[in-house]
């Protein structure tokens, strides 16, 4: 399959096109928050040819965070990437609620579980009790 060859000042015009849509809705999230084109010459701290959430610490520098499907391939970016990089928002207060209440409902499932194994063991063990109390021998009786 041939490939398309677009002038350089197109890509460019649409690489702009995704950031003017993308970081008003990414500095609501935080002022600081925006999203970087993929480049074939990054800088150090950045991926090649891979979108970037860019954090500007005034007393740091620029920390990059790449946009990457789950093998390291190229994504583009889109709602799912935002929604995982609100959940990663570790100032939000719905965020520190859902942390909570999932390691609350893991509690209680590792707690169920091992509720389980006891009373799967006692029965086990008053199961054998009670078969060692009431074993009977079969004895035929032509003996």
């Amino acid at each position: 399959m041939p490939e398309l060859i677009l002038p350089e000042s197109v890509v460019h015009n649409l690489l702009s096109e995704q950031e003017r849509y993308w970081n008003p809705i990414l500095q609501r999230i935080d002022p600081e928050l925006r999203l970087a084109q993929p480049t074939s010459r990054p800088v150090p701290g950045m991926l090649p040819n891979r979108w970037h959430f860019v954090m500007v610490d005034p007393q740091i520098g620029p920390h990059y965070i790449p946009i990457t499907g789950p093998h390291g391939e190229f994504r583009e970016m889109d709602e799912t990437v935002l929604e995982q990089l609100r959940q990663m928002d570790n100032h939000s207060n719905r965020n520190r609620r859902q942390r909570r209440e999932d390691e609350r409902r893991r509690l209680e499932a590792k707690e169920r579980a091992e509720r389980r194994a006891r009373e799967d063991r006692v029965g086990s063990l008053a199961d054998r009790i009670q078969s060692a109390e009431t074993a009977r021998i079969h004895v035929p009786r032509g003996i």
